[in-house]
């Protein structure tokens, strides 16, 4: 598949607007913030709840309160205000609170991707342990993120690192300062199937306490994912319309993993030879949320090896085409995969996907293959069959705009042709953006017939088979050239689908696992 057409990229100015982070708004990127703690994912009333464990007291304690976010967006640039408010801890005696202004530079690259330089603006924090009090004098902090944006993802990853210093006081303590570095990682991904952001940090605290001084060490690993399954629920009435259906449930789960190196100290508070390992967790598993799918009506698949998948594809309106008239052994066509492409990565709004639906049902009878002319409000036309009043043109166009699929030519798309296993495959690992992430140019798979891939599909193959997405048939082969019917496309998709909602959250979460 090859097209000279050049793409056109069309930029917008980003009108001032703020965000507030508030019901039902479920976890995002910085959700959590940047000080090893975890939310809840969810905000009620503006306000997440919030769990952080502190090492400055010398030995780790978990305090819990609330956490609003506020992120200000004007042009490139973005101001992102974090408020902890009522942290807490009644067994240790230790109150908290902390507000942080962060002010970010946005630079847009041609290429997709986006780079995030982001500095330290207002601060103010204060933490009391019983009569001890430490408040924060003096904060540097810089952190730099690359987001890549992709057809039916957007993965970033970065760095920050932060000095604080803080003023001790009370009547247990007559003068000195404790220093806290913060060193970490941030990885994650945003997606219509599930997101996740994962963070490691480590931490080197120092103090000089009336003269005595000591070292500690300690380390965070932070995951926060929000994920989509579904499962068959069977109806229990006999005399029902439909037997049974599935039902999607989305679940937020929160996780602080952590471990420290602390000196034990002697019964004057100086710290003797002996070190004081600690680890342990805390989790934030909110509610989760239940959707019924739908249920078309496929007696005519009953029985087919497979039914379950044709059946999930309907669930989740991959498939669009009335239930009645799917046949499964029917091959598919490039037209119908720009519709499975754009429907399973979710690249419409729920509003567009109404227009396009609406637009296919008018005119999937009485469509024509011609050039639509007379119309200065007409929708733009690439390709010559393809034009704007066919009933897969929304579809094919947002698939052509994603990048995800080309022409057969410069200027034909080839609509009716049917798809095969080597361009379904190359089109579902370019939509997830990690074709290169296979070795070399021209890259090996396990199939006996991997000298028969193509080359241009050679390296979509390989991480497509690593990604559990394809497999072989029962001679190991894969079969580049042979064209797809609809019920191995649905076979496909959904481990695709799979792979978003489940399977990759497993690489970022597992980052962030310290033991």
């Amino acid at each position: 598949m090859v097209n000279t057409l050049k793409y056109k990229l069309f930029g917008f100015v980003l009108l001032f607007m703020v965000i507030y982070i508030s019901f039902p708004v479920w976890a995002a990127e910085g959700d959590c913030g940047y000080e090893g703690g975890i939310s809840s994912g969810v905000a009620v009333d503006k306000k997440f709840e919030y769990k952080e464990v502190i090492f400055i007291t010398g030995k780790p304690i978990i305090v819990q309160g609330d956490l609003t976010v506020k992120k200000t967006i004007k042009d490139t640039a973005e101001t992102w205000t974090y408020t902890y408010s009522n942290l807490k801890n009644t067994d240790e005696k230790v109150t908290m609170s902390r507000t942080i202004t962060y002010n970010v530079a946005v630079n847009k690259k041609d290429d997709g991707q986006i780079q995030k330089q982001v500095s330290l603006g207002k601060f103010s924090e204060s933490i009391k342990v019983d009569k001890v009090t430490y408040t924060l004098s003096k904060y540097s902090f810089s952190k730099s993120t690359l987001v890549d944006e992709k057809p039916v993802a957007q993965y970033f990853a970065g760095e920050f690192v932060g000095d604080k210093t803080y003023k001790v006081s009370g009547s247990e303590t007559s003068a000195g300062n404790v220093t806290v570095r913060a060193e970490g990682n941030i990885y994650g991904y945003n997606q219509y199937w599930s997101n996740t952001e994962a963070q490691n940090i480590n931490y080197l605290i120092q103090g000089t306490i009336d003269g005595l001084n000591w070292n500690r060490t300690a380390s965070v690993g932070i995951s926060m994912t929000t994920s989509k399954k579904i499962n068959y629920e069977k109806n229990k009435p006999d005399a029902i319309s439909f037997e049974g259906g599935y039902v999607q449930t989305e679940n937020n789960v929160c996780l602080l993993q952590y471990s420290s190196e602390f000196p034990e100290l002697d019964s004057k508070g100086k710290p003797t030879d002996y070190i004081n390992k600690v680890q342990d967790s805390v989790k934030f598993e909110t509610s989760p949320r239940i959707t019924r799918l739908v249920a078309p009506s496929l007696r005519q698949i009953k029985g087919h090896w497979a039914e379950n998948d044709i059946k999930i594809a309907y669930a989740l309106e991959v498939f669009k085409e009335k239930a009645s008239d799917f046949k499964p052994n029917d091959f598919m066509t490039r037209r119908e995969f720009a519709r499975v492409m754009v429907m399973a990565g979710r690249l419409m709004t729920d509003e567009e996907i109404l227009t396009a639906q609406a637009a296919f049902d008018t005119t999937s009878n009485t469509s024509t293959t011609k050039k639509t002319t007379g119309n200065k409000n007409q929708q733009a036309q690439i390709f010559d069959d393809v034009p704007a009043d066919y009933p897969y043109y929304a579809y094919i166009m947002r698939a052509y705009d994603k990048k995800i699929m080309d022409g057969l030519s410069e200027l034909s798309f080839g609509p009716q042709s049917a798809i095969t296993r080597a361009q379904a495959v190359t089109l579902i690992i370019r939509a997830l953006g990690l074709e290169d992430t296979a070795p070399g140019s021209v890259s090996v798979t396990s199939f006996k017939d991997n000298d028969a891939i193509p080359s241009w599909a050679r390296s979509s193959a390989y991480v497509a088979e690593k990604l559990g997405l394809i497999r072989g048939d029962s001679y190991g082969n894969f079969n580049p050239d042979k064209n797809m019917t609809k019920a191995e496309i649905a076979t496909m998709i959904n481990r695709f689908i799979d792979y978003m909602r489940q399977d990759i959250i497993k690489d970022y979460r597992d980052s962030a696992v310290m033991y």
